[in-house]
This record gives C-alpha cells, structure tokens and sequence, in this order.
C-alpha cells in the first residue's frame, strides 16, 4: 500500500469522526445511561459500615515502604531520562540498550497517527483515531472512538486527552503515565477524570505487543478501556490488529480491531 493511498484512508476515516447524531436507544444507548448515570441512579444504598481499627505499623515496615517509593521515584527519573538521551545520542552508540531513535519508529514518536476500525457487535462498529505528539518523556494524545449502531440508527463518542510521561529505558520497551479527561457524548455529554497506562514491548524491530488501558470516572461511574493489539511495522508504518474493551457496569462495547498507523 503506498503512502499517498494510505493518507487517502486515514483522511476519509477522519471525515467519519467528524459526523455525529446523538445516541438514545439500543446497545449505545444503554451504555450511555450505565457509564453516565448520576450517582445513585440504579444503585442500592449502603449502610455505613464500622470502621476497623488499623493495626499500628512497625519501623521496618515504614523503612520497606520508604525504599519502595525510592526506588520507583528513581526508575520514573530514569525512564524520562532514557528518553531524551535516545534522540539525543549518536549514531556511531552500538549499546544494545540505549540505542538513538530512529525517524519513524514506534517509540516515543515525535507525531504518530493512527485509525482503527473496530467490530463490536453485529449491528455497531466503531472508528477510532488517536493523535500522539510528543519529545522524549513529555507528550500528549487526543483519542475519539465514534460507535455507529445501525437498528436504531444512533452514534455514541468517546473522546480521551492525555498528557504523557514517556519512558523508553531501552529500544525494545516503552511504558507511559497519562492523566487527562474522558468524554461520553450521545443524548447529552458527561466528562470526568481519567489515568491511562500504556505500553510497547518489542520483540523485534518490525513486531510489538501494545497494551493501553485507561480508567476514567464519569459522575462517579467506573469506564475501563482496555486495548490489547500486535504491531507489525515496515519503516514508519505500521498494520495492527487486537482486541478492544470498552466497559461500564453491566454495558459493554467489546469487540476485536484492525488498524494502520504513521509516525515521524
């Protein structure tokens, strides 16, 4: 597939974002009301519970505790800091570790574009595209899946914005932290907090396992989106396939996924 008839697919994928109705019925309809539904709505109420005496910790556990977060404050520092020097370091660096990234590949991409095609259930289908730009740890991705449902004829968007910390402690690995918001927009719109974690491993330099997951919490309503694919990349494009969770409650959009993407 050459790049010109690839961009052509990605732009008419991007058009398809843009148009939307609102949701009101149907499976989409339903996970609307499960994912935004005020607090209280659909919920029994809880007695209080009494509280239970916490048993007081001893000095060795507050040491442990102590070199825990030291050590994950040091990895963190580590990781952004393996970041930047793998575009800054030399083309002549031979280090099977920390080797200098190259124009196009996966990791800690300076733009990545990508649109996904997603099956869920027989009558809905989602399109999805997800903007990445970034330098070394610091970056920020916008993400809008629109669900289509044929019978009744309705849309449902989800948008994510995350700003990222990208760590790539080597060429082969690349784990980010994201926080950001979540928007569910059908009947009426309803955003709340959200925390992603995503990451790469690489198998070799053309096959990558890619896990994002995200959490957010909309009027109080738990919404988990898990997305589990396998990469295979030629330069600075890839084809992907996998499996996608999108889940709130009892209401679930569910479904495997094929996608492309491009980066620089």
């Amino acid at each position: 597939m050459s790049p010109k008839t690839l961009s052509c697919l990605m732009l008419s994928g991007c058009l398809i974002l843009s148009a939307a109705t609102p949701s009101a019925a149907g499976k989409l309809g339903d996970f609307e009301k499960e994912a935004t539904k005020q607090q209280g709505q659909g919920r029994k109420k809880k007695g209080k519970k009494a509280k239970k005496s916490l048993p007081e910790k001893g000095g060795k556990e507050t040491d442990s505790s102590s070199v825990f977060w030291d050590l994950l404050g040091i990895f963190f520092l580590g990781g952004g800091a393996a970041s930047i020097a793998r575009i800054h370091a030399r083309d002549s660096d031979k280090s099977s570790l920390l080797t200098k990234r190259e124009i196009g590949e996966p990791a800690i991409p300076f733009l990545r574009l990508d649109l996904n095609y997603q099956d869920v259930k027989t009558d809905v289908r989602n399109f999805d595209g997800r903007v990445e730009v970034g330098y070394g740890p610091v970056g920020v991705q916008f993400r809008k899946s629109q669900f289509f449902e044929r019978d009744p004829r309705t849309f449902l968007n989800i948008v994510q914005i995350h700003g990222l910390y990208r760590m790539s402690i080597t060429k082969y690995f690349e784990w980010d932290f994201g926080f950001g918001s979540t928007s569910i927009t059908g009947v009426n719109k309803n955003s709340g907090f959200s925390f992603t974690m995503p990451m790469q491993i690489f198998f070799t330099k053309n096959i990558a396992v890619s896990f994002r997951p995200a959490w957010a919490t909309v009027n109080k309503n738990p919404v988990r989106d898990l997305d589990l694919g396998l990469l295979l990349s030629h330069g600075a494009v890839s084809v992907h396939s996998g499996y996608r969770w999108v889940d709130s409650d009892s209401s679930s959009l569910d479904g495997p996924f094929v996608g492309t993407s491009m980066r620089f």
